[in-house]
């Protein structure tokens, strides 16, 4: 429980923003790096760190009477730690601590790797963001971008992208009301905004359809299919957004209904 509270109570910070709804994503890479740097520094100082962990640990089991022992052992055992070790300081270090350390620190690897780094700096497309960067540190981010996926017209159309906004408020904008006005004139800066919508950078926006799911597949449309099922979950999710032209989409659904398969029902009829 020390070793876990330990770890979980540095990285507490950066989960934290990455369930918020808005994130720098790249400063946070540039803190877990150092993080990383922390973790992978504290695996090589195990024996230092889990010694600190380990007496505090101890201290507790005293206040309640325990005796830290390590479990029994056995020549051949195949779903047991079974690490031949006297002392239970170094019997918890290397079947506790030192694996759980290995984890941590490769999956943060595996998430925060280099190769990640041109995704999480798609960002710096957004106003909010590079109008408090220089010029060259844009520039430089913009081209690194285009050197990875390679988006025709993305070095020309980020030059007037910069200069668009330098002077509008865009601090309370999101990336989908930015695709609004890049759109028509910028279709680079669009197809980069989009493949920065699709990062999986949290499970936040997944957990919290689960809800609307439990609402929508009831067991009255129980055999529905996925793609009617996906339309569905859709908009209730977003019904702020269908209320907008409500009267609208209802005709046209209805429409579209008619026409697809002729029905005894008549829905569509002569303006006449």
């Amino acid at each position: 429980m020390k070793i876990i509270a330990k770890y979980s109570a540095i990285l507490e910070p950066v989960t934290n923003i990455l369930q918020g709804v808005s994130m720098e994503l790249y400063k946070v890479r540039e803190h877990v790096e150092e993080l990383l740097k922390m973790l992978q520094d504290n695996r090589t100082n195990a024996n230092k760190i889990f010694y600190l962990l380990f007496t505090d640990a101890k201290s507790i089991a005293d206040d309640f009477e325990i005796t830290i022992t390590c479990p029994r052992i056995t020549r051949k055992q195949s779903h047991r730690n079974n690490y031949s070790y006297e002392s239970p300081k170094d019997y918890y270090r290397v079947s506790i601590f030192l694996p759980y350390l290995d984890s941590i620190i490769q999956c943060i690897k595996e998430r925060f790797e280099k190769s990640n780094s041109v995704a999480f700096s798609l960002q710096h497309l957004h106003p909010a963001l590079f109008i408090k960067m220089k010029k060259q540190e844009y520039t430089n981010s913009i081209t690194n971008i285009y050197n990875f996926y390679k988006i025709e017209n993305l070095l020309a159309e980020s030059e007037s992208w910069y200069s668009l906004w330098q002077k509008k408020d865009c601090q309370s904008m999101d990336i989908i009301d930015l695709l609004e006005h890049s759109k028509i004139f910028f279709p680079g800066i669009t197809i980069a905004l989009e493949i920065f919508l699709s990062l999986p950078a949290t499970s936040c926006a997944a957990e919290k359809s689960f809800s609307t799911l439990r609402r929508v597949k009831t067991w009255l449309q129980s055999t529905t299919g996925e793609d009617r099922l996906n339309g569905l979950c859709m908009l209730s999710v977003h019904r702020e957004r269908v209320d907008i032209k409500k009267d609208k989409l209802i005709e046209q659904l209805i429409t579209r209904f008619a026409i697809e398969q002729p029905r005894r029902l008549q829905f569509l009829f002569n303006n006449e």
